[in-house]
């Protein structure tokens, strides 16, 4: 049973699940990437309809699917850092992956959801 529970996580990882959601790890992967203008305006229009303290479920009713899934890691430097909710990322606008803020440029909202799936933070940037 010991060697169990050591395999179950390592396949978790293969498969690109987090263990707070089981809803895969995603990432936009092409750039420079621009939102279709019906996704667009499905941002815009709904973002401020989220409120804290919704549900996951409520979240993919009112914006859909979220272009980018990311683990939510405690802010521990020093490792094994344990998992404490998930990012969900609708972007508008990232004209490249990695770079200074300029570089980017952004335009898009994230909202952070924790262990449960309820949103606790909302942050929106570049529009």
């Amino acid at each position: 049973m010991k060697n169990v529970i050591p395999l179950i996580l390592f396949l978790s990882l293969l498969c690109g699940c987090n263990d707070i959601s089981d809803r895969p790890v995603t990432r936009i992967k092409s750039y420079p990437y621009e939102a279709s203008p019906q996704r667009i305006q499905q941002i815009i229009k709904n973002y401020n309809r989220i409120q804290k303290e919704m549900n996951q479920k409520d979240l993919l009713d009112v914006m859909g699917e979220p272009d980018e899934i990311r683990p939510l890691y405690e802010p521990k430097h020093n490792p094994p850092r344990k998992p404490v909710g998930t990012t969900w990322w609708y972007i508008i606008q990232r004209k490249q992956e990695n770079g200074s803020v300029i570089d980017k440029d952004e335009k898009l909202v994230r909202y952070t959801l924790d262990k449960s799936g309820n949103v606790y933070r909302i942050d929106k940037w570049g529009f």
